[in-house]
Order: structure tokens, then sequence, then C-alpha cells
């Protein structure tokens, strides 16, 4: 019998329909049952039909999976090759001076050294002709990002007078208060940033109680017969190697430890300011690089050495004695130092490039530095606190000491600034992953006799507030290195 188009072949079903009996019920039961396999025959086959296609889709989805992991795991091993050298390269300065900079890319502005200037500064050195200037745009951009703002406000009249009180009567600051300039300077690799607004120095800040002079000379005198560090012999610990002592300073374990070497360096004398150029040398140079190499003739592998020093108890300080914290780590540098570290290997596998390098040279070219030899003080353009200072050097060597120097005589003599915190990066003394060279940090804490705390949420949480001028922080430092 022909089929009929599109029917399925079934066990022979319109064979058996032709010769089986028609007359006994027993057969349309029989023809029923065969029916209902037929169908359930149909149904089977459609099913396995699917579940193939389904298993075919499974197992090519799985091998292109597979081959785009090996992909991704080809470029994650590729990436993994690229590594932060395990001595970090000797910090070098441009072919070009500061000046050749400033004549080249912005002659209009060589002078200008605000943050408003630094901003219209890096706008012509993006639109010059001449590479060099290119160049240093180009890597601006890829550590920072800066935004500049209008903040508009609109006064009672009653409120006039008041403000520009404030303002010591300036008519031109006055004239700013309504359409506000604010600048956000981010860094990119390691996202700290910083905000000036100059008109918020301007701002009412209550009268220190007291001259700041005497405050110092008060608190030095009526805590010297008490000092623990003063008699450091018996009223400081001392760590399983036991003490460095030389000529002007000594060492002492901190009792309260942060890491398993925490050492506190502190001069003989008790006295927060006047600490000589010899007296620095000796607690930088000789007291911590020998507790140092004391730590690492017991454990070789506690490499990253982070330093601490807070002056006066405003700024943070335990005691009004001077000292300076040890912290040493086997893995990275504590903590916001280990974040610049990440950083910086970050940097270096993205662009192949040296981060400290190009931070030195975007402020090199910017003019906010101030060279010694092997050192150079930079103005940073992203600081934590006002008035901030950046030392940067292969080593720890005299020349960082000359510049400390200056920028403490520059606080007390050109700013009047007696309270500071700093904390600095110390090379490691063998081939390690992830070397820094030596960066030093120290700003301003503010009024040292307040009460008043100059950290709020806004620092702690959210980006730095940042009430000085650069200008004025660069010339000072500029002034104080031209008459020592």
């Amino acid at each position: 019998m022909p089929k009929r188009p599109g029917s399925v072949d079934t066990a022979d079903e319109s064979d058996t329909e032709m010769f089986l009996p028609t007359t006994t019920p027993s057969t349309h039961n029989s023809m029923a049952s065969r029916r209902r396999f037929s169908r359930k025959a149909r149904c089977a086959k459609v099913s396995v039909c699917a579940l193939a296609v389904i298993a075919v889709v499974v197992l090519l989805w799985e091998v292109m999976d597979i081959q785009k992991n090996d992909l991704l795991t080809e470029d994650i091993n590729e990436a993994s090759q690229i590594q932060l050298p395990k001595e970090y390269p000797p910090i070098t300065v441009p072919s070009l001076s500061p000046e050749d900079y400033a004549n080249l890319c912005y002659p209009s502005l060589k002078n200008e050294f605000t943050i408003s200037a630094v901003a219209d500064k890096l706008s012509l050195m993006s639109l010059s002709n001449e590479k060099a200037c290119t160049d240093v745009a180009n890597i601006f951009s890829k550590i920072y990002d800066v935004q500049k703002i209008k903040g508009e406000i609109k006064l009672p009249s009653a409120f006039v007078s008041e403000v520009k009180g404030w303002l010591n009567n300036s008519e031109e600051l006055f004239k700013s208060i309504g359409s506000q300039d604010i600048f956000q300077v981010r860094n990119k690799i390691w996202g700290e940033t910083s905000v000036f607004n100059m008109l918020r120095s301007k701002r009412p800040v209550s009268k220190p109680s007291m001259d700041p002079k005497l405050y110092v000379e008060q608190i030095y005198n009526s805590s010297k017969e008490n000092c623990d560090f003063c008699s450091y012999r018996d009223h400081t610990a001392e760590d399983i190697f036991g003490r460095v002592e030389s000529k002007y300073s000594a060492s002492a374990s901190n009792t309260f430890k942060l890491s398993k070497f925490h050492g506190l360096f502190f001069p003989y004398g008790h006295h927060p300011l006047n600490i000589s150029f010899e007296v620095l040398k000796d607690l930088f140079l000789t007291t911590s690089q020998s507790w140092v190499d004391k730590a690492l003739k017991i454990d070789p592998e506690q490499v990253f050495a982070t330093l601490l020093w807070d002056s006066l108890p405003h700024a943070g300080a335990s005691q009004v004695h001077p000292h300076v914290h040890g912290l040493l780590d086997t893995s990275r540098y504590a903590g916001q130092f280990g974040v610049l570290q990440e950083g910086a290997m970050s940097y270096f596998k993205q662009y192949n490039r040296l981060l400290w390098s190009d931070i030195l040279l975007i402020h090199w070219a910017l003019g906010l530095v101030v060279p010694q030899k092997d050192a150079i003080a930079v103005v940073p353009i992203t600081a934590r606190k006002d008035h901030e200072y950046m030392i940067i050097s292969q080593s720890l060597n005299t020349d960082v000491v000359v510049l400390l120097w200056r920028i403490l005589q520059t606080y007390r003599n050109e700013l009047g600034i007696y309270c500071f915190s700093s904390a600095a990066s110390l090379p490691p003394r063998s081939s390690v992953q992830g070397a820094l060279p030596f960066i030093y940090r120290i700003g301003s804490r503010g009024d040292c006799t307040s009460l008043r705390s100059d950290v709020s949420s806004l620092e702690l949480y959210t980006m730095n507030n940042i009430n000085s001028n650069l200008a004025e922080t660069l010339k000072f430092l500029q002034k104080t290195t031209m008459a020592t």
C-alpha cells in the first residue's frame, strides 16, 4: 500500500491493517494498541533527536569556553612576565632643566605656580608643537586627572560685610566669591585626590590660644622631668638584638609593636625643634640604618622598611621628645606606601614605565622641584596635607637629610609650622620584587596649640582638602635653600 506524503514508517502498519480480521472486538483493541505504540515511537525519536542537538550545542560551547580560557591564560601569563626591576633604576633628572621646559612649553606662565597655573601649563603643553612638551602632557594623563569646577553662591546683603572681613576686605577676592574656581586633582594609579579652593584658606578659623613658640617652650619644659626617652635605658624596651647607640641618637623597641620589628630612633636632646643638621644626619643615616641592618641579620626576609615621624601631640606624637618609628615587613611596605608600591607595579605592567621617574618628570617640567644633587624635593600636586613636600632619591643619603633639614627650617622660620607628620619608604638592601626608591612625604598638621583637629571626615573618607598655595610652598623652600 503506498505511503501518504509525510507519513512515518512504523512496523508495517498498513500491511497489518489489510490482513487482520475486522469483525471481532479483539481485532479493534489490537489495532488501537498498535496505533498508540506508533505515536509513542514517533515521540521517542523526536526526543532523541532533540537531546542530540542539545548535547552538540553544549559540547561546542564547552570547546569555545576552553579556547577562551586558554587565550585568557596566555594573556595573564604574558602580563605576568612584565615585572618591575628587582632594583629600582637610578633616579636621573631630565636632560632639560625646569627653566628649559618653561621657556619651551609655557613661556607666559614661567613664573606662575598656583594650581590654576599648573592646569593652564598642562593645557599649553598638550597643544605644543614641541615633542618634549607633549610627551610630558601625555605622561601626565596616564597618572593624573585634573577637573576645574565652578562653584556658585548667592550672599544675603546682611552677610556681605562679614564675608568681606574674612577676605581682609579684598575686593579682588570678594569678586571671586560668587563664582569660585575649584580644582580636583586625582592620582589615577592609587586613587589619591586633592581638592584646591584658595578661598577656603580665607575662611574664619580660631586664632591660636597662645603664641605657638611659647607653647612649644612650655611643653618642652613641662615634659622633661618624666620623659622616657631622656632616660631610655631604664624606661624604654630594647630589641632582641639590643640597642643602637650613636654619637647623637639611639634606638629602642616599641613596647606595643605593630610589626615583628618596630623600632624607635631618637636624639639625645629633648627639644622638639632644636635639632641640628648633624643630629638629624646621625638619626637618619646612622641609628635608623644600623637598626635595620641588625634586624636583617636576624631575619633577612624583613626587607621592606618604612619610617614615620610625628612632631608634637597635635600631630599624633605620644611624647614631646622627638622620635622616629621604624617598621619592617616581609611582603610589602607598611600602609599607604604599600598602596604606592602596588600602584608602581601596576603602572609598570600597563605602560612598561617607572612610575616614580614619571612623577618626578612631571613635577620637574612644571617647575615644582628644588633639587639637591642626588635628591630632589617636590611640591606634589596631589598632597595629603597643607604645605606638603616630597623627597625622592635613589637611597637615604646625605642629600636627603640636607633637604629634610631645609624643609624643617622652612616650616619653622618661614611658614610658622611646628607640628608635622611624615613617612618614608626605604629601598630594600637586597634585590627584591616591588622595590621603591627612597620617598619621603612630610606635611603640616596646622596650629599646635589648637584643640580643633586638622583632620575631618573629608580627609579620612573622601579627599584631601588643601588650603595652602603651591606657589608659597615652593617659594619658601627655595628661599631657605638660597640662604643655606
